[in-house]
């Protein structure tokens, strides 16, 4: 049912119907239909999709990551490419969104130096109460800012992740936005 209403909103008519083994390619199609701009990413394991900018490249088996999705070299002197990845955990124990986020907040001070935070916050994500936070540090050789998106879903949490240059950080932030509120748990 889920799938016709999306069709109607749409306008378009499918020629097939939306059947378990085509119901990829038929979302797939009225995404582009809709916005033509972008790509749509699903995970049958994990009963998740995402939209996401065609020009973005999309890298899967990274260890660690479900999925990254990589923004284009804007010259051969671009060094850092500005990405969006998103890490799906089964939970060991029950946790709370707040001990979830408390904890991913605790391992980036750990790992970047310079670790500022700038924000936290309440949100959604896929129709699912999130947190949200956004922070700054430094790894490697790069001055980095991120955002971190989390959420618990059917005993499991969902990290999305945006990293960018700190000066580039909101040139990709709309982009971004659009793809976070594209995402979908199922």
């Amino acid at each position: 049912m889920a799938i016709m209403g999306v069709i109607a909103i749409a306008g378009v008519t499918p020629a097939v119907q939306a059947t378990d083994a085509n119901r990829g390619k038929v979302i797939e199609k009225l995404a582009r239909a809709a916005n033509p701009n972008l790509s749509t990413y699903q995970n049958a394991a994990f009963k998740l999709s995402i939209q996401y900018p065609r020009t973005w490249r999309k890298q899967e088996q990274i260890t660690g990551l479900l999925v990254m999705f990589l923004s284009p070299k804007e010259s051969n002197a671009d060094k850092f490419q500005e990405n969006l990845n998103i890490l799906v955990r089964p939970l060991a124990r029950p946790a709370t969104l707040a001990e979830a986020t408390k904890l991913g907040t605790q391992q980036m001070k750990e790992m970047l130096s310079d670790f500022k935070l700038i924000s936290s916050k309440t949100t959604t994500l896929g129709n699912s109460p999130a947190n949200q936070i956004v922070f700054t540090g430094k790894q490697g050789k790069f001055n980095l800012k991120w955002m971190q998106t989390y959420t618990i879903k059917n005993k499991k949490i969902y990290v999305l992740t945006y990293t960018a240059e700190v000066g580039k950080y909101s040139t990709f932030l709309g982009t971004i936005q659009k793809t976070l509120n594209s995402f979908r748990l199922n």
